[in-house]
C-alpha cells in the first residue's frame, strides 16, 4: 500500500507581509484560479492541510477570507 502525499502550508512561518500572496498563490495552484481579498492581509495567518488521493484532492482550510471568487477572463469564462 502506498502512503497518501500529504502536503501542509501554514503562513506563520512567512514573514506578515509575504503571506497573503503565499497564500493566494497556493490557492491558485491547487485549485481553479480564485482571487481572494481580506482586511487582515497585511498579518494574514492561515493553514491549510492537502492530501492527494491519486486524481483527487483533499483540502481543509483555516483563514479568515472576507471575500473568495473564480477568476474570469473578459469573455466571462473561467481561464
Amino acid at each position: 500500500m502506498t502512503a497518501l502525499r500529504v502536503e501542509t502550508l501554514d503562513t506563520t512561518v512567512e514573514a506578515p507581509g509575504d503571506r497573503f500572496a503565499l497564500w493566494v498563490e497556493m490557492a491558485g495552484r491547487v485549485s481553479a484560479p480564485v482571487a481572494f481579498t481580506s482586511d487582515h492581509a497585511a498579518d494574514f495567518q492561515g493553514h491549510t492541510r492537502m492530501i492527494d488521493l491519486g486524481g483527487i484532492g483533499l483540502m481543509r482550510v483555516n483563514t479568515y477570507i472576507q471575500r473568495a471568487g473564480g477568476i474570469r477572463d473578459r469573455m466571462g469564462k473561467h481561464p
